[in-house]
């Protein structure tokens, strides 16, 4: 108990490490590390200085303006690479979801369940009903008749909000 007292205002602490970490992780759809997207080389990190990476070992001052001129003049390029393979990876999650993605279409007198628009909490239930479909609108609205209240709802519904429901 004693340690989570002392990590209530921690997180100011960690920020600029977590920060750091989000910084230089590539990207799964650019493959690029946002440092690299906005200095247009990749950062060195701690652990580099730290064991001598050959990176850190081969550093040498002479070399460094050349290397940066290079990189300056590639990093437009890069960018355009990246800006590549993020929609490339964009219409993968597209097709993805597409082929995945299960149309919902109900018919007048279908039992239907409901999201719950107003819960409680997060744990209340999150499906309230059932209802009647009484109207098919177009583009899959519905309007539904409440079971319970024994009335029409006012309002209607897109089929993405409901699901069947079995008896």
């Amino acid at each position: 108990m004693r340690d989570l007292k002392h990590a209530v205002g921690a997180w100011v602490t960690e920020l600029p490490s977590v920060l750091w970490g989000l910084r230089t992780t590539p990207n799964r759809s650019t493959d690029r590390t946002p440092f690299f997207m906005v200095y247009g080389a990749e950062a060195v990190l701690p652990s580099d200085l730290l064991h001598n990476a050959p990176r850190v070992e081969l550093f040498s001052e002479a070399e460094v303006e050349q290397a940066r001129q290079d990189a300056v003049d590639l990093l437009e390029e890069e960018r355009e690479m990246a800006l590549i393979r993020l929609t490339i990876y964009q219409q993968d999650l597209r097709r993805f979801h597409a082929k995945n993605v299960r149309g919902r279409a109900f018919q007048e007198g279908d039992l239907v369940l409901r999201v719950h628009q107003k819960r409680p909490h997060k744990l209340a239930l999150a499906w309230e009903g059932p209802f009647i479909i009484t109207k098919v609108l177009h583009n899959g609205v519905y309007h539904l008749y409440n079971i319970a209240k024994k009335e029409d709802d006012p309002r209607s519904w897109n089929a993405e909000l409901l699901r069947r429901f079995y008896t």
